[in-house]
């Protein structure tokens, strides 16, 4: 009789090499994540990150669309709500809940992490995510300006990313989660920046 053994599971995930990259970036940098850095923090042999990724590349570019994905889900959720401002504060409120993943995704450009074209799969799901970005970005402007033309489509860019990405940034950098103080700033010149472009509109 033929005595079948157990299959035997994995002891590590994907989801395993991609926490301990993202520890390693946020200590060190993009430029600290090689194989074995990624596979000695995992606790695990280098061997069984091949298993998983067949690159350091592709690694990095599933972090960063994981980080996207998290990241964008609350800002999602406030434009559905129709509340721009809170849109606008996701950035600040995410970054204490998440602060090794905010140091990844606002201290280094997408660039850093996603290089050349990698596996269809993956090129799908970065275009996804570029697109729900416009998307928010194009209903934000809606909802703070009432209008979405090509200057209030910049002024959203502005307000709902590059302003609290710049409020954050330098508390990141002393890895430390931003204060509410960094709220208020971003609070103010939403209402600022709100009430000028619908009075010119």
């Amino acid at each position: 009789m033929l005595i079948l053994k157990p299959t035997r599971r994995s002891r590590h995930s994907p989801s395993d090499f991609l926490d301990a990259a993202l520890m390693v970036v946020a200590e060190s940098g993009p430029l600290a994540v090689t194989v074995g850095a990624v596979a000695a923090h995992a606790k695990a042999p280098i061997g069984s990150f091949y298993y998983r990724f067949p690159s350091r590349e592709e690694l990095l570019a599933e972090l960063w669309l994981r980080l996207a994905v998290d990241f964008e889900q609350g800002i999602a959720a406030a434009l559905d709500a129709g509340d721009a401002l809170k849109a606008a504060l996701h950035t600040s409120v995410w970054s204490r809940e998440h602060l090794a993943g905010a140091r990844v995704l606002l201290l280094h450009p997408r660039e850093v992490f996603v290089q050349g074209d990698g596996p269809p799969k993956l090129r799908e799901a970065l275009r996804s995510q570029s697109d729900r970005t416009r998307a928010s970005v194009t209903t934000f402007a809606r909802l703070a300006f009432g209008q979405s033309g090509p200057e209030a489509q910049r002024w959203a860019e502005f307000l709902l990313t590059e302003a609290p990405a710049a409020a954050v940034v330098q508390h990141l950098r002393r890895s430390e989660r931003p204060p509410l103080i960094v709220d208020e700033l971003i609070t103010t010149t939403y209402h600022a920046v709100t009430l000028a472009v619908r009075s010119t509109g």
